[in-house]
């Protein structure tokens, strides 16, 4: 018997960077992956913000990454003048994106990405209990293409498929939920959650079909 292949059976996880241009080579600010159930939220519900919960699994946990923007520039990043300059113009609580003491190499980061991508794919997939990983965003011509460059300039094998990747702005335009734009402050795991619930309510048209 064929496995089901419908999002409820996959592993879901939204994704959201932060960066310094819109470039491909764009440096990264930030990079938020957050696992979640597309039919009721409930990783969202029960992870707390950028941090792992008692209540799941650690590999089901919420996860952001802080790549060295000094390691990023030495390898070749694309600083804009123009983002430098609106980020300069956020609030205090949006510019903690950019000064943050927890960054690592940029090798490192991107590797634990992987890593963190690559436990999903082991823990769940191969061992049948999910037939594969689907990665959102909001849209998948920016977040993607930033990441995959990242990954390959770092020599690291790009941990998904084209075809991996999941458009949320189509999918809530097609059941009309409008995206809120007031809820968007720039921290790439708090655009993750307003993006998971805007999603939620469209895929709970879904589930009661």
């Amino acid at each position: 018997m064929n496995q089901k292949n419908t999002i409820f059976d996959c592993i879901n996880v939204m994704v959201d960077i932060e960066t310094t241009s819109t470039e491909n080579n764009a440096g990264i600010l930030s990079i938020a992956l957050v696992p979640f159930d597309p039919q009721n939220g409930e990783f969202l519900k029960k992870a707390g913000e950028g941090a792992a919960n008692d209540h799941l699994p650690g590999e089901l946990a919420p996860r952001s990454f802080y790549p060295s923007l000094t390691d990023q520039f030495f390898h070749g990043a694309h600083f804009d003048s123009e983002t430098q300059d609106w980020w300069k113009n956020k609030p205090d609580s949006v510019k903690n994106e950019i000064i943050n003491d927890q960054r690592f190499s940029f090798y490192n980061s991107m590797q634990s990405v992987e890593s963190f991508i690559q436990i999903l794919r082991d823990k769940y997939v191969h061992h049948g209990d999910a037939p594969r990983i689907l990665f959102w965003s909001q849209g998948i011509d920016f977040d993607r293409r930033i990441l995959e460059n990242a990954f390959e300039r770092n020599g690291i094998e790009i941990p998904w498929k084209y075809y991996d990747w999941m458009d949320c702005r189509t999918v809530t335009t097609l059941f009309g939920i409008e995206h809120d734009r007031s809820k968007i402050v720039h921290s790439a795991y708090a655009d993750c959650v307003n993006q998971i619930n805007e999603l939620i309510q469209a895929t709970s048209h879904l589930a009661e079909k």
